[in-house]
């Protein structure tokens, strides 16, 4: 009588676990890599639209120079333009320097904001005039919530007549 022994050809348990890990932890890589990579990009279309918002700001200031347009001129810290060029005081009375209430509030579509919206950006213009040359010179701020940790980003931009 022949005794004929079978070949085993299958995985073990313990193969197909150390293959499912693999595999999870390059998914794991794959994602978080791909998340990371999502945020970046957005932080880039928010910072390119924060920049777009302060270049318009520039737009209306050097509008509000010439005689000819009919564009109010900004006068006092704490102004922005809205989206029709006329100069608009900030939400709140200034209480401390860099408060958020001391900002003009607009969505992404440069549209202002009402009380109880989420504003996505602030916009803040300083006027600035050198007593001795007359040359006034503008710093526009535009700030915006980040999306990858818990602070702020912000352009600042910097305008002389």
């Amino acid at each position: 009588m022949t005794i004929k022994r079978l070949q085993n050809t299958g995985d073990t348990i313990v193969e197909v676990l150390i293959a499912l890990a693999v595999i999870s932890l390059i998914l794991a890589i794959s994602y978080a890599t791909s998340i990371r990579n999502v945020r970046s990009l957005q932080d880039a279309q928010e910072r390119a639209q924060a920049l777009q918002l302060a270049q318009g700001q520039i737009e209306y200031i050097r509008a509000a120079q010439n005689p000819n347009d009919q564009v109010p001129q900004i006068t006092a810290a704490q102004q922005c333009f809205n989206s029709d060029g006329k100069p608009v005081a900030a939400s709140t009375p200034p209480t401390q320097p860099g408060d958020p209430s001391d900002f003009c509030l607009v969505d992404a579509s440069d549209h202002p904001v009402s009380a109880g919206q989420q504003p996505q950006f602030n916009i803040l213009i300083t006027p600035a005039t050198n007593v001795a040359t007359g040359i006034t010179s503008y710093t526009i701020q535009v700030t915006w919530p980040s999306i990858i940790n818990s602070t702020t980003n912000n352009v600042t931009v910097y305008y002389r007549l």
